[in-house]
Formats: structure tokens, sequence, C-alpha cells
């Protein structure tokens, strides 16, 4: 007791009074607070003036898709559950009169639920990061190293269904740890207190407090799964985790974890389930097609090596290598007996909820081709993991010692490249790296990723420092006239205006003729892009099933020309898009009339083709068993 004044007059305290003695955070936390507050506010302002002022970019196909979805609100849509398409629908009523960019468009409140889960994913790594190593300085720099890549970009800038996936899983790590190890990640002993700042003493009400963060953590897996199926796996890796740690297993006989998992699926399976019974379960062939587990495609051996190569340029290579050696040390951890049963347990927790993830995808990567988004959950644990290996702690969190926070920055450059750190940690002795080879390799990723994060905001910059041509010639493409999209994803977000107007002015050419032509486009992302920017907004029919492509959403609305043929017979069509001998048979007469040619910094980097269609009489039957 001698040794610890401060244990000691706490203790005494306590016993002196019936009220529990409240957590007071530090001056030197609160300025950390603060500081986080301030940045991640910083961001979200930044990125709403790029938004309305800056953005070069239309919305992309599925975010248009996304849109037209919030135009008809229901419980569940053909491919994803409910949540982006609320999540839009309630900015544009909120924001969309006033929320508009320098064209007129509504596209700054359209991705304003994308800005704003950014903002709180961002939230959500501080917190859990520092849950995990009670160190404020690496949370907040671990945050601020999410918040400079360009992954974080896309993500805080397009609204897509990982924009609010993303940041619930996050914030379902965060009440998941703090629901099973409550003492580790809210030991207030060594006075570091709770990972946010409470009003309230955390040992008072433990009872009901252990009840609340399983409903809350629930809740947070319940919409997850309305925003991306994949939220499914946050359950199944919890059930993993706390199979495997011994200590843990009495969670199962706890009321309260199927409480969570009671309102998980109530809140998040129940909606998609009623739905989809009454739509011939399409969400779940649409799903189960999408990972070739209901096809007769041929198995991909070497699936796993593109697979493996995509998501390691995905982390720009230092980042991959960095969790291999991180999961490496940490495995380590969980088979060590010298260290405190908490910290085996937030060693296991990480693993848990990230290898698990990846050798899922990396399994379905023999049947299939994956989208480079699809593990992207699995990296939510990583980070913090990555983080704390390198700042080489010798346990997460001790529970007899209290964690020491790096003073400044510098301090935290240095764990990060100094070769003494990175000399003393497992990884590094493991490959043995010389000294400065941690920095060498560090550096230039990190510049990299940080080009290509300025890239993402301009692309002209790309094309005018002759980046993008140079590439191209490199590789042999300067002669493909569609060279753009090969190597700039952004092609896709631009031109969808300059089409737009040119259906509007085909349309206008028709109504003085006295006739108002329907509209129907191919694929479904170019009827929504159409739906959006022209000037009405109005319903745009899509044509995918007859050009031999999937189903859609277009194809549940009804009445549509290919599902409900009397409604339209006899009446002209504006076609935006492919259309095949199969399609054209369903008119008496098919007229390319235009080719809109859409130029940026001096090249083609996207052409559409518009028809005139006439005399509509039906399309030939439609394969029962189309593609889902």
């Amino acid at each position: 007791m001698a040794s610890h004044p401060e244990v000691t007059a706490s203790l005494l305290g306590s016993l002196g009074s019936d009220r529990p003695t409240p957590y007071l955070p530090r001056r030197n936390d609160v300025l950390w607070y603060l500081l986080v507050a301030s940045t991640i506010l910083a961001v979200v302002a930044f990125r709403l003036v790029y938004l309305v002022w800056l953005c070069p970019f239309d919305l992309a196909p599925d975010e248009a898709h996304y849109w037209d979805w919030s135009r008809q609100l229901d419980w569940c849509y053909y491919s994803k559950g409910p949540m982006v398409a609320w999540l839009i629908r309630a900015a544009e009523a909120t924001c969309g009169a006033w929320l508009r960019d320098t064209h007129g468009t509504t596209m700054p409140a359209v991705r304003l639920p994308a800005v704003v889960c950014g903002g709180f994913f961002a939230l959500g790594v501080f917190v859990f990061t520092y849950q995990l190593s009670a160190s404020l300085s690496l949370a907040y720099f671990t945050m601020l190293a999410i918040l400079l890549t360009p992954h974080f970009t896309a993500l805080s800038t397009l609204i897509t269904i990982d924009s609010p996936f993303l940041c619930f899983w996050q914030w379902s790590l965060v009440a998941a740890y703090r629901a099973i190890l409550p003492d580790c990640s809210w030991d207030t002993s060594n006075n570091c207190g709770p990972a946010v700042p409470t009003l309230t003493d955390p040992r008072k009400n433990c009872r009901t407090s252990a009840w609340l963060s399983w409903w809350i953590l629930g809740s947070f897996i319940g919409l997850g799964i309305l925003a991306k199926p994949t939220m499914v796996l946050f359950p199944a890796c919890l059930v993993l985790f706390l199979t495997g740690y011994r200590p843990a297993r009495h969670h199962f006989r706890s009321s309260r974890f199927w409480l969570m998992m009671m309102v998980a699926g109530i809140l998040g399976a129940g909606p998609i389930l009623w739905w989809n019974a009454h739509h011939d379960w399409v969400t779940f062939r649409h799903v189960l097609t999408q990972a070739t587990l209901t096809s007769s495609g041929r198995w991909r051996p070497w699936g796993w090596l593109e697979y493996l190569g995509v998501q390691c340029a995905l982390l720009f290579g230092a980042g991959f290598l960095l969790w291999l050696l991180a999961s490496r040390w940490a495995a380590r951890v969980c088979r060590s007996q010298d260290v405190s049963p908490h910290t085996r347990a937030t060693a296991g927790f990480l693993l848990c909820f990230s290898w698990p993830v990846f050798l899922l995808f990396a399994g379905f990567s023999l049947r299939t081709s994956i989208q480079p988004n699809w593990p992207v959950a699995a990296y939510l644990a990583a980070i913090p993991l990555v983080a704390l290996w390198l700042h080489r702690r010798p346990t997460f969190r001790s529970e007899t010692s209290p964690a020491i926070d790096a003073p400044v920055l510098p301090s935290f450059i240095n764990h990060f490249t100094k070769s003494a750190s990175f000399g003393a940690s497992v990884g590094s002795g493991w490959l043995g790296f010389p000294r400065n080879a941690w920095a060498i390799l560090l550096w230039p990723c990190a510049a990299f990723a940080f080009l290509v994060n300025i890239f993402l905001h301009q692309p002209r910059w790309a094309y005018e420092l002759g980046i993008l041509p140079t590439l191209a010639r490199l590789t042999g493409h300067a002669d493909d006239p569609n060279w753009p999209r090969r190597f700039d994803p952004t092609c896709r977000l631009q031109g969808w205006r300059e089409i737009a107007r040119a259906v509007q002015q085909l349309r206008e050419s028709c109504r003085t003729l006295g006739w108002e032509p329907i509209l129907a486009a191919t694929p479904y992302g170019t009827a929504a892009e159409l739906a959006f920017y022209l000037p009405d907004q109005p319903r745009v029919f899509c044509l995918n099933r007859p050009n031999g492509l999937r189903y859609t959403q277009y194809d549940l609305y009804r009445p549509n020309p290919v599902n409900d043929p009397q409604a339209f017979m006899g009446r002209d069509f504006i076609c935006v898009g492919v259309m095949t001998e199969s399609a054209q048979r369903g008119f008496a007469a098919v007229q390319l009339v235009r080719t809109v040619s859409v130029q940026r910094y001096g090249y083609e980097i996207a052409r559409e083709w518009i028809f005139l269609a006439s005399g509509y009489r039906g399309f030939p039957a439609v394969q029962p068993t189309a593609r889902y």
C-alpha cells in the first residue's frame, strides 16, 4: 500500500463514503479528447466542402441505384438490406433542399450519410484502440493514419453499403470487447479510466451495465445486417472467440448473450426474412449465386493467389506484411503463460475477428472472383493489432501497472521508424530484416498511399503530370482508346450529366412531335444515373434481362416492360446502353440516334449509345432460370 498512495487514498475514500468516487479525466486526457473531436469535425467539414464545391465526380452507378431505392422505401431490396436506402432518404428529406453542388443536384445530400458514417467510424477506431492499449496517443495516431488513407476517402465520400456496414462493424467491436472483457477495457485500478468519458463510476450498477453492453452489441449487429449481409460473420467470429477462450464460455449459459442474439435477429434478420418471404427469397438467391454455391461453375484452384495478390495491393504490400507479423506475435501471446489472462484474451479477440473473415473469402476465391472490398471487415481488427505491435508494448494492457501515453507525435513516429523498436519486436527477428528495413519499407508505401489519396480527390493531376499516360505506355495499352478506364477507377464516376443532357435533348425533340417517350437503359446503373440526373427525375426502366444480364431490383417494380408487356404495347422508347439482337426484337424498329463520347483531360473516358426504339411488341420469352 505504501508504494501506491493514490490507490490507498482511493480505497480509503470509498470505504468512508456510500457514494463511489467518480472517474475524473486528467487534464492531459481532456486535451486528447478535444484533439480527437476537433480532428474528426475538421475531416467531416472538409468532406462536405469538397462535395459541394470541389468534387469532380457524379454519383457512381451503385450510388445512383441506391438513391433510386430510396424513392421507394421497403424492408429489403433485391441484393442488399434497406439501411443504405433509408439513410439516403433521411439525408435528402432533411438536407436536400439546401445541400447541393455547384450544378444544382442533391449529390452532396445523397452522400451525406457516408460522411457521417466515416466520422463515426474514425471515432470507433480511436475508442477501440484505446480500449486495447489505454494509450490515448496511440489511439489518436492510429485513427489519424486511417483518416489519411485512400480507403477512408472512398468510405467517407461514396455512399455505398460499406459506409454504414463498416461503421456498425467497428462499433460492434467496441461493444463486444466491452461486454466480454469489461475488467480489461474499463479497469480503474490503474487510474486509466474508461475508454470514453462517463458520468458515473463504472463500478456502479455493473449488472445493469453488462446487460446494456450486450443489448447495444445486438443492436449494432442488427443494424449492420440491414446494411450488408456480411455482418452475419460478426456473431460467427464472436462464437469462435467465446468457444476458444475458456474463461468466456460461461457467456453461452448467460441470458445476456442470448438477448444479444435475439436483438440482432429481430432487428437485422427480421425485416429481411419477412420481405424475402414475399419475394421468392431473391436476396438469398443473389448472395448464393455471387458466392457460386448454387451454380455449376468450375473450380479455380489458383483463385486464392489472385485473391491474395489483390488484397496485398489493397494494403500496399507493407500493410499485409505487417499484419502477418503482428498476427504471429499475437499468436505467441495467446500461447504464453507469462502474460495475464486478459492479455491473452485480447490477442485472441483480435485474431478471431480478423483472420476467419479473411480466410472465409479465400475459400470462396476457389469458386468465384472476389471483389476487393468483400473481406475488408477483417482489417478493422487487424489495424489496432498492427498498431499495438508497432508500439512495442510487452502486453496489450497491464493490470498491475498503469499504462503510459507516448508523449507527443515525434515519439510516436520513432516507434514506427527507429530500428531499435523494430529490432526488438518478434516479427523483425523472425524475418531477419536489417535494422532500417522497416523504415525503408514503410515510408515509400505511406508516401504512395498519400499520393493515391490526392489523385483520388483530383484525378486530373494524374493526367496533367503524365503519370497515368506514362503507365499506359509502359504497360503497352497506350494504343487502346479505352485505356483510361483500365487505370483510372474514377472514370465510372464522370460523364453521367452529359449523357443525361443528351437524353433530355432527345426527349424534348420527341415532345415537339407530340409524343412522350418511355425511358429505358442497360445496365441497371445507367438506368439509375438517368433517373437522378434528368431534370424531372423520371422513372427509368431497366432492360437487363432482355439483354441477357441478371435480375435487378427494377424487375420487382411493377409494372415494367419485361414482366408486364401489355401495359406498354405500341409505345416508343428511348433506350440507352447496349441493345442486343434479342432486345431489339421487342420493337418494330430500332435506330441508333446518337453516340455520346465523354472527354476528360484530352482522353475519352466513357461512351454511351442512345437508341430510338418504336413500336414495342414485347420481348421474346426470357428464360425463367435467368442469372441472379
